[in-house]
């Protein structure tokens, strides 16, 4: 719910978010990083063993300031 409220107030950097996940090279890291880190960074540090769903962020997208932060 945190990114909904802050894409919601931000609009452009949503725009270009969206533009990011969707593109082709986007899509082609993404797939590299499921198969080198098919299990969850956050869980496995945790001490559980959860398959991936999303890309880990050291920074999370919506915090960066502008494109080239994303």
């Amino acid at each position: 719910m945190r990114k909904a409220y802050l894409f919601a107030r931000r609009p452009k950097k949503y725009k270009i978010y969206c533009k990011l996940i969707n593109s082709y090279r986007w899509q082609l890291l993404r797939r590299k990083k499921f198969l080198a880190n098919p299990l969850c960074e956050d869980c496995l540090a945790a001490g559980r063993v959860t398959p991936t769903e999303e890309v880990h962020h050291i920074v999370p997208v919506e915090d960066g300031n502008d494109e080239a932060e994303m």
